[in-house]
């Protein structure tokens, strides 16, 4: 896309990067740069524009924060809205809150992805000139906030989101976007915006790894089966893994735990007590299905890689298919914004690709 831009007038008591934003204002809404272009970087603008990189950047974070545009590492700036609303005044409320659901079901505060997450969304909303504001429920409250929350703009919902929470979230009043699939026997909702990952990929990506490196027998360790919509698509990815592998399926090499880690090892006991032939493992739903089946290998004295190769997920030093938390934070907090600010919003289901990283340390090719 080739671009011109109008020269920047220095004798002018206009700043510099208002001039700056204001001529790339221009080429957006008049669809010069159509929503889905991306700029050309900091370094190209500066010398079109012949000011300097801070200039640049001043003039950025304001398009921003009108939500022309949005800007992530290794993605560019590209352009999200050509007609962005003004009704909503970031300036006065100008606080996001990240509401963490808290549950027995997934890990939360203190697992490293998770962490990675709370940083991308502080970071995206840094940038964005907004606030963070931290608020952990459990769903038994009677309102989300026990005061005035006057300058909080969204939600960003993460966690054990069940129809508890939710319940309060709705009672706020407020726009969120959700991040994970709510905890309920029934899809989410498609008018909801939502950033989740594919958990069909997933767990298919894993399976398909143990196959390829010569696997014939691979069990699959979860906490259910099929109780959740996240379980059923999970179990289908390794079928279908297994399926273009010329592999059969055989339901004895499935194992359903429930939730924990100790019921994940006291699942895998019981499974090598039937003395059912297995070369790897699939260990879904992150460390406590992994850690459990570590520890029940390691109580029988069955060596990891050296007798069965493991497979988990977002698990550090191991092989694992990795959720990238950090990409998640950074969509929602920019759905959010989106959503405040462009009145043609409408709710998306945003899918983040996994990806595989192997490690020799938990498996190994078989002949």
């Amino acid at each position: 896309m080739n671009f011109k831009f109008e020269s920047v007038n220095t004798g002018s008591q206009k700043p510099l990067y208002m001039q700056v934003a204001e001529n790339i204002e221009n080429k957006i809404t008049s669809n010069e740069i159509p929503v889905g272009g991306k700029l050309p970087d900091q370094e190209t603008l500066a010398k079109m524009f012949n000011v300097s990189l801070f200039t640049i950047t001043e003039a950025l974070t304001g398009l921003v924060k009108e939500g022309y545009i949005s800007r992530r590492p290794n993605h560019g700036t590209v352009v999200i809205s050509a007609k962005p609303s003004k009704t909503l005044d970031l300036k006065s409320k100008n606080e996001i809150c990240l509401l963490i659901c808290t549950g027995p079901i997934k890990s939360t505060v203190g697992v490293p992805g998770f962490n990675l997450f709370i940083n991308s969304v502080e970071e995206k909303l840094k940038e964005s000139g907004l606030k963070l504001f931290y608020q952990t429920i459990t769903g038994s409250e009677k309102a989300v906030f026990s005061g005035a929350a006057k300058n909080i703009a969204g939600l960003v919902v993460a966690g054990n989101l069940t129809p508890k929470h939710m319940r309060l979230v709705r009672k706020t009043k407020l726009p969120f976007v959700l991040v994970g699939e709510i905890i309920q026997q029934e899809k989410t909702e498609e008018n909801s915006d939502l950033v989740t990952s594919d958990d069909s990929q997933t767990y298919y990506l894993a399976a398909k790894y143990l196959a390829d490196s010569g696997h014939k027998r691979i069990a699959y360790l979860a906490n259910y089966l099929d109780k959740y919509p996240w379980d059923a698509a999970g179990l289908d990815g390794y079928r279908q893994a297994l399926k273009e592998a010329g592999i059969e399926h055989d339901r004895n090499l499935l194992i359903e735990a429930g939730f924990g880690m100790e019921n994940g090892c006291r699942a895998v006991l019981e499974f090598l007590e039937r003395e059912i032939p297995f070369t790897g493992i699939v260990c879904t739903n992150g460390a406590n299905m992994y850690y459990g089946a570590m520890k029940a290998f390691n109580q029988k004295n069955i060596r990891v890689p050296g007798d069965v190769s493991v497979v988990g997920v977002d698990i550090a030093g191991a092989t694992s298919v990795v959720q990238d938390n950090s990409l998640k934070g950074a969509l929602a907090v920019e759905r959010l914004i989106k959503r405040l600010t462009n009145p043609q919003w409408k709710p998306e289901r945003v899918i983040v690709p996994s990806r595989l990283e192997v490690n020799e340390l938990s498996s190994r090719r078989v002949a």
